[in-house]
This record gives structure tokens, C-alpha cells and sequence, in this order.
């Protein structure tokens, strides 16, 4: 089943009405398919506000519209769920919530002297020269088309095409395939304290996500494999029910995906032990598969040894890279920094940095001298890079 609700009632909502539906908890803004919040700029979101002020039109919002509570696709119990306009309804929930603060930026075309300097909506309605901009903002009307479905190929398929205009990466695709571990891991990284408190690197594009999905992958598979594309989106259609599935496939496809995630977990509470709130070490999401791993082959390492570790490894990767002329650098670790940046995602290249972290822990954690052989760091000796 798959139409488009053509119902004049239906494609025409006033802001106020849309704020009033939205608090009532009436739309879902987070279906599985949708990217994460937080994507715009301030600057974005103001002129959001300063279009509607101006009574400029405003592309349609595209809800899937779901009439029955026995409809599959259902999970939330909520009447509707944003497809496209995710960012734009956020941004009016914000302003109307009086969190949302303008500035000089924002101008009434037909007013210019009215000032919109550290104006919030509530300002709107205590101060009388702002009366009718608040009533021309609770008036304006939204154009939004109804998608009414109970497929999962169709609504991910809309979504898609109508976020063709801004690239959507594959995490955001991947996220769009839905099934149990998508939901367990977007779940998972909103509760986490690894990802709550630790971690400096945002999640504006589902970092996050992607990374629990890597460290899923790595215990899924019964050897190494290459985060490449392929291997991600077998391992998210692998947790995702058949259409033709039993009951009794669904709940042991469910518990599965419980069980990979526990394991996941568990791993990320050794993880939490061994960083900082906001550690400097966690900058960044590449490198973490590979402590990860490191971890996994290691358990019998303390947390405080481990972060001994890794900071002196950092330091002397950074004060080896600065070395000149004058002075040979480092190979091995010139060698590891290269495929930090290069092939980082593939199994060949995990294998060899583990093999380079584990020869230079062995050595203790201060000693960084020795150099491994060109052959066990994957340098053809004919190569003359280095």
C-alpha cells in the first residue's frame, strides 16, 4: 500500500497548530531513517525565522501520515512521522519553545527599523510592536503532503529522493535501511556514557552510530573484515526482519541483535574506564576500532597501563612526524600514521597498526625506539617512500 493523501484538510497546517500537534506528541521527528538533529547553523535557523516573518514560501514537508495503529511501521504510537522538513520543524519547535534567540541578521522587509536584536517568541507577546509579527507567524501556513504506507522500501525510498539535494553519507543511508540493530544502536548512543560524556567528536551526521556499527562488525565477523560499504550494509540487512519472517525469526533475530550489542557494550564500559570526560584521545572516531581491538586481544591489560600506552604513543607519533633532515624518523611509526589516513577502514591496514601497537606495548609503555622490519609493516623494500 503506498499513496499520496491529496485531502485539501490535510496539506495545509498554521505553525501554531504544528506546534500544538507536535507537543501533544502527535509527530515523531526521529523515525529510523531520519538523519540526526543539530544539522544547521544558527545562522540557518534564523533565516528560517526571518523568511516566515516576511511571509516568503517555504518548500513542503512530506509526513508519512499513518491511519491505523495496526500499521507495521507504527513503533511509536505517534499519528505522523517526519520524512522531509526535520530540520525546519526542530528549528520552529526551538524558536517557538524560546530557545531560539535572533539578531540583527533578521529583518521585516516592510518594517526595516524594527529590530530583531535578542528577540525570542515570548518577547513577540509581551511587547506590542512585535504583536502582528507573532500573529503572522502563528498563522502561516505550511504545505505538507501526507505519504500514506505501511512499506519500509517506500518511505526509505522517499526520503532519499528528497534529500537528493543535500548528499546524504552512508551512514545516514545505512541508518535508512532500519531492522533491529539500527534501532538498538540509535538507541544505544543516546544513553551511553562513552558517547554522553567521553567523546569530543560530534554526531551531526551520525558519527556515532557508525562507529558502534564498526565495533558490531568486528564481533559479528568470524575474521577481520574491511569496513567497506558492502560489509556495513550486510551487516544492518543481516539484523533486519525479512518481510516473510515468523514470528519466532523476529524475536530470535531480536535477541541476537541483544546479544552482539551486550557484547558491544561491555567492551565500551573498559573503553569508558580508560578515557576522560571529553578525552583529548577521542578527537576523533578513527582510531578507535583500533583501540578497540586492542582491547579485545588484550583483556588482561589495566585501564590506567592502556592510557600510559596510547598518550606516550601519541605524543611520539606527533614529535616523530616533526623530525627534519638531520635526523632519521621513525619508520614503523611514519608507517602506522600512513595508514591512519590512508585505507584506515580496510582489514590489511587494522592489522598491521595492531601488530605495531603490540610490538611497541611489549617494549613497555615508554619505549618507542626500536623499529619493526620492513616486511612485518607492510613496506615493500623496492618502495622508496621512506
Amino acid at each position: 500500500m503506498f499513496y499520496i493523501n491529496r485531502n485539501t484538510d490535510l496539506e495545509k497546517i498554521s505553525i501554531s497548530k504544528l506546534y500544538k500537534m507536535y507537543k501533544q506528541g502527535e509527530i515523531d521527528d526521529a523515525p529510523y531513517y531520519q538523519r540526526y538533529s543539530e544539522l544547521w547553523s544558527l545562522e540557518k535557523k534564523r533565516m528560517l525565522i526571518d523568511t516566515i516573518i516576511n511571509g516568503y514560501d517555504m518548500p513542503k514537508f512530506y509526513f508519512h501520515y499513518i491511519m491505523s495503529s495496526s500499521n507495521k511501521l507504527n513503533t511509536t504510537n505517534k499519528q505522523y512521522a517526519i520524512i522531509d522538513g526535520k530540520q525546519r520543524i526542530n528549528t520552529l519547535i526551538e524558536f517557538l519553545d524560546g530557545v531560539l534567540e535572533l539578531d540583527e541578521s533578521v529583518k521585516q522587509l516592510d518594517n526595516p527599523e524594527l529590530s530583531f536584536n535578542k528577540v525570542t517568541y515570548k518577547k513577540l507577546s509581551t511587547q506590542s510592536e512585535y504583536w502582528q509579527v507573532k500573529e503572522n507567524i502563528d498563522k502561516f501556513q505550511l504545505d505538507v503532503i501526507h505519504i500514506t504506507t505501511d512499506e519500509f522500501d517506500r518511505v526509505e525510498e522517499m526520503f532519499l529522493r528528497l534529500n537528493e539535494g543535500v548528499p546524504v553519507n552512508n551512514a545516514e543511508k545505512r541508518n535508512s535501511i532500519g531492522g533491529f540493530l539500527i534501532e538498538e544502536v540509535n538507541t544505544m548512543v543516546k544513553q551511553f556514557e562513552f558517547f554522553t560524556k567521553k567523546v569530543r567528536f560530534g554526531n551531526k551526521r551520525m558519527e556515532h552510530q557508525d562507529l558502534v556499527l564498526k565495533l558490531c562488525l568486528i564481533e559479528h565477523s568470524e575474521k577481520l573484515e574491511s569496513f567497506t560499504k558492502k560489509n556495513m550494509d550486510n551487516l544492518v540487512k543481516h539484523f533486519k526482519p525479512k518481510k516473510n519472517a515468523t514470528p519466532n525469526e523476529k524475536t530470535k533475530l531480536k535477541a541476537d541483535t541483544k546479544s552482539l550489542l551486550e557484547i558491544v557494550k561491555s567492551r565500551f564500559e573498559v573503553l569508558s574506564n580508560v578515557f576522560d570526560e571529553k578525552d583529548d584521545m577521542l578527537r576523533s572516531k578513527g582510531i578507535l576500532p583500533l583501540f578497540y581491538l586492542f582491547l579485545k586481544y588484550n583483556q588482561s591489560i589495566s585501564s590506567k597501563k592502556f592510557k600510559e600506552f596510547i598518550t606516550n604513543f601519541d605524543k611520539v607519533r606527533n614529535a616523530n612526524r616533526k623530525i627534519g633532515k638531520t635526523e632519521k624518523p621513525n619508520t614503523t611509526l611514519l608507517q602506522f600514521d600512513r595508514l591512519n589516513q590512508q585505507g584506515a577502514h580496510q582489514a590489511k591496514s587494522l592489522e598491521t597498526r595492531l601488530k605495531i601497537m603490540d610490538f611497541y606495548f611489549s617494549k613497555g609503555t615508554n619505549n618507542f625506539k626500536e623499529e619493526m622490519s620492513l616486511k612485518d609493516i607492510g613496506i615493500d623494500t623496492d618502495d622508496d617512500t621512506f
